[in-house]
């Protein structure tokens, strides 16, 4: 054989040792990533060699295609609101599913356009859930608010039980125009927060400021307060009762003078026996006690059933309250 060839062979056989070792340090890993409960492509997820810094994400439709070293002997899928998951390279194709994690990643806020990370959220956002409400009598829902919230101040100014509570979110807003707050009733913007019964509300979200309540306008200017109500859970039909009876007096009544004391305090001011025109006749009436006369026990009587359910399809939930209360004072005529 020439001195060449044998030359240039033998090169090439050194060539050969050489590259064989660097082709078996890599190989290519491909493969699928989808969601373990409907099977749906998982877009963006991170596909890591473990124990290195080579790396990829899959495209819109789940698929990945990655060069792992031959060091690697797993690789990682990480994806946000995903279980982390290391699967052993078994060969070149590697088919994964993720499962959904089952922990809450932030805590959110209610806002006027939707939902924010309370730690994103800038506008002065409130949460008041069923846990927290005002326990004990309440014929509107304002009342189990009452103390809750900061900034929030809420005044029953009549014993009507068909009467809202006056609601002012950091003060009088207006000298002229209306000061009370918007009400947003699971979605329905200016409803009527007497057409709920206190029974079925689940939470309320107090937006107190321009940033929170901007979404709703000039409307908001009194502050805006969402209303969440309970909704019925899958599964076999619930009934609920719920009943109450209440007493109610007045806490304190004025003690006022009767006729002898009244004489008695003339004479002491006026330095006279008795007023002018006065005799020592019988007292017609000048001893009724007449607050005490037009006043006596309220009793108040308070009845509410709700029903609810559903399936995969869709929940529902029902209730009907009534309530039957007897004033503290009489009506005169």
């Amino acid at each position: 054989m020439h001195p060449k060839k044998v030359q240039k062979l033998i090169y090439f056989v050194f060539c050969c040792l050489f590259t064989l070792p660097v082709l078996a340090q890599n190989r290519v890993v491909t493969g699928r990533v989808t969601d373990a409960k409907d099977n749906s492509p998982l877009i963006g997820v991170s596909v890591v060699a473990a124990g290195s810094a080579t790396g990829t994400a899959t495209d819109v439709s789940g698929n990945y295609r990655i060069t792992v070293p031959a060091s690697a002997t797993s690789v990682v899928f990480t994806y946000i609101g995903y279980t982390r998951k290391q699967v052993t390279i078994t060969g070149t194709t590697l088919n994964v599913t993720m499962d959904a994690a089952g922990t809450a990643l932030n805590e959110v806020l209610v806002v006027g356009y939707g939902t924010v990370r309370k730690k994103d959220a800038t506008g002065a956002v409130q949460k008041v859930n069923a846990a927290d409400f005002v326990q004990g009598v309440t014929t509107n829902p304002l009342q189990q608010l009452q103390g809750k919230a900061s900034g929030v101040t809420i005044a029953t100014t009549s014993g009507d039980p068909n009467s809202s509570p006056t609601v002012r979110i950091r003060g009088t807003v207006s000298l002229s125009g209306n000061s009370d707050p918007l009400y947003v009733i699971d979605g329905v913007v200016g409803a009527d927060i007497r057409s709920v019964s206190p029974n079925d509300i689940a939470s309320f979200d107090v937006l107190k400021d321009a940033s929170a309540s901007a979404i709703y306008g000039s409307r908001a200017a009194g502050g805006v307060i969402l209303v969440t109500t309970k909704t019925g859970k899958a599964g076999t039909p619930q009934i609920t009762f719920d009943a109450y009876t209440a007493a109610e007096s007045p806490l304190h009544l004025l003690d006022f003078a009767d006729r002898t004391q009244y004489l008695q305090a003339y004479q002491q001011f006026y330095g006279k026996p008795m007023p002018a025109g006065t005799s020592t006749t019988s007292d017609q009436g000048a001893n009724t006690n007449w607050f005490k006369l037009i006043t006596h026990t309220g009793i108040s009587h308070n009845e509410s059933m709700g029903i609810s359910g559903g399936n995969e399809k869709g929940h529902y939930r029902g209730s009907a309250t009534i309530t039957i209360s007897k004033e503290m004072c009489a009506h005169l005529s």
